[in-house]
Order: C-alpha cells, then structure tokens, then sequence
C-alpha cells in the first residue's frame, strides 16, 4: 500500500511537477522513501531534463542522507547545474556520500569552486570548508588524476585545508593576497577553519576583489 502511494506521487510529479512542489508533496515523498519505497524509483527522476523535476528530487536526495548515497552517479552530473538550487544541493550530496566506493565523485566538488559564476563557487567553498580529511586527500590526488584546470594549485589548497593547524596568520594572508584568485579561495577557507584562532583573517577575506571569496566571507561572517 505504501509503495503504491509513492508511485503515485511519482506519477504525480511527472505530470505536474509545478503543482507538486506548490502542494508540498516533496516531504510527502520523502517519508515514503523513509517507510521503504526503492530509492531506485529516484534514478529515472535525476536523469531528467526537467528543472521543475529536477528541484524536488535533489532535494529529496539530500535529505535521504547516507540512504541515498546508491544515486551519487546520478547526483553528480546535476553539481554543474547552471541552477543554484539545483547544483548546490548536488553539492551537499557529493560532500556526504564521496567517500569509500563513491570516493572518485568528490572530485566534482573539488572542481566546482573554479567553475561558474562566483555565487556557486561560494557555495562550493562553503562545503569544501567542511571537507572530511579523507575526502582532502582523496581530492589531493584527484584533482591531478583528472587533470582540473589549475589542478597544482587544487593540491596546495587541498593541502592547507589538510594541514590547516600548521598555517599562521601570515600564511593565510599570503594566499588571500595572491595573484592567483584559486589560491585567493583556499585562503579564504583557510581563514574560516582558523577564524575561532584569527578571527581577523574573515574580515580581510571581506575585502577581496574576488567575490567568490567576498561572498565566501560574508556567509563565514553572518554564521559565526
């Protein structure tokens, strides 16, 4: 019976998946997959072209937690979604599920702050901020692998992020003056994990021409 209801609103989200979202029946799906409904019925969903599919799904996806980490092959095209919405909740998944099997998808993340407009890159920083030290050292090696574009100054960053108690106050300033506006951002994260340490570092963050490390800071600065 159960299973039949989240058909249902499946088929439902098919048909009108504008009608879906403005009756809130992601949440009701959701429960569903919580009572036992096939997070496999999500895979057909995620590989849809529809945005207006697309939106409640990833968002389901997220809040499956480890229950939906199956669908992060699915889940990781969506991460370079030019939808906000969309990429960062893709995002979220990455950074959750990107670990063991799934370890390879991390790399996505680690790409996305150096693609896109600067609002998604922010969001991306938010994330990899938060990056397990596994993850920081699978990404060290990935990022080379797959030879990202500026993959040497991914595995510096990476690495700070790592080794992050080994940095002072100075070393940060130096990369949140760079030339180079992706050692800019690894600076700016640097000075996130050290903030309780030199809280200051944020502040020059604050100022940076770069507005992926301005916006960076700002959300740094308003969640503290």
């Amino acid at each position: 019976m159960k299973e039949n209801k989240g058909e249902q609103l499946i088929e439902d989200l098919k048909s009108n998946p504008e009608k879906f979202f403005r009756q809130g029946k992601s949440y009701n799906l959701l429960q569903e997959y919580f009572a036992g409904l096939s997070v496999e019925t999500l895979m057909p969903l995620l590989q849809s072209d529809d945005l207006a599919i697309q939106k409640p799904v990833i968002w389901i996806v997220s809040e499956l937690a480890s229950k939906g980490c199956s669908l992060l092959p699915y889940v990781t095209p969506l991460s370079k979604s030019n939808d906000n919405y969309v990429a960062y909740y893709a995002l979220e998944c990455i950074l959750l599920c990107a670990n063991g099997k799934y370890i390879n998808e991390f790399v996505h993340l680690v790409n996305r702050i150096n693609e896109g407009e600067s609002d998604i890159r922010a969001l991306a920083m938010r994330l990899l901020t938060n990056a397990e030290d596994a993850q920081l050292r699978a990404g060290i090696e990935l990022s080379v692998e797959a030879n990202l574009e500026d993959y040497e100054l991914h595995r510096i960053g990476l690495t700070g992020l790592l080794n992050h108690s080994k940095f002072d106050s100075d070393m940060v300033m130096a990369m949140l003056y760079s030339n180079a506006p992706l050692t800019q951002q690894y600076g700016a994260m640097l000075a996130k994990r050290k903030q309780k340490d030199f809280p200051k570092l944020i502040e020059y963050a604050l100022t940076s021409k770069n507005t992926s490390v301005k916006e960076f800071a700002e959300f740094a600065i308003d969640t503290e």
